[in-house]
């Protein structure tokens, strides 16, 4: 099998990470558009206000009102363009994750490939060595009928402690 096993677990770790990522993108765009939604609102409605207050500047009676007008007047137009730059700094954020999500979607569609067809050659893998793998089982249960259970042990924790490797080679008197 050789290296294939380890290669789609990777393949299949970094598939759902980025999948994951790409959620959690897909997300921030939805608050994003709630948010955009939210300040359009707000012009929207600030803008009828300077309407209405532009209006008003014809019916005033005195300087005080005219001057406490213009000055409703240029407040709203300074939230109004507070509210445009934090609208355009949303499109921007929105843009620039849409095209991220793009390019993962892109490096998810490869990755699909390339993990479906390590999968097919893993199992195709599987299936040939299936019958040398119970053979070489068989063999195996049939020596350790003939080991002593204490070197038997120790082989085993050994080889459990040492990912599959319990014997090396004895060169000298000195172990590997």
């Amino acid at each position: 099998m050789g290296d294939l096993p380890l290669m789609v677990e990777t393949q299949e770790k970094e598939l759902a990470t980025m999948e994951s990522d790409n959620e959690g993108k897909q997300n921030r765009i939805s608050e994003i558009e709630k948010e955009m939604r939210h300040y359009e609102r707000e012009i929207e409605d600030m803008n009828t206000h300077m309407v209405k207050y532009k209006d008003q500047l014809y019916l005033v009676k005195s300087n005080k009102e005219y001057d406490s007008l213009n000055h409703e007047i240029d407040h709203m137009k300074t939230n109004i363009s507070d509210f445009e730059t934090q609208l355009l700094n949303l499109i921007e954020e929105k843009e620039e994750l849409e095209e991220i999500i793009k390019i993962k979607t892109d490096k998810i569609e490869v990755i699909t490939a390339s993990l479906s067809s390590n999968k097919i050659e893993l199992q195709s893998a599987m299936a040939e060595t299936q019958n040398e793998q119970k053979d070489l089982e068989k063999n195996r249960s049939t020596l350790f009928k003939n080991i002593e259970p204490i070197k038997l042990n120790a082989y085993e924790r050994i080889r459990k402690s040492r990912e599959g490797a319990g014997m090396v080679s004895i060169i000298g008197e000195a172990c590997l």
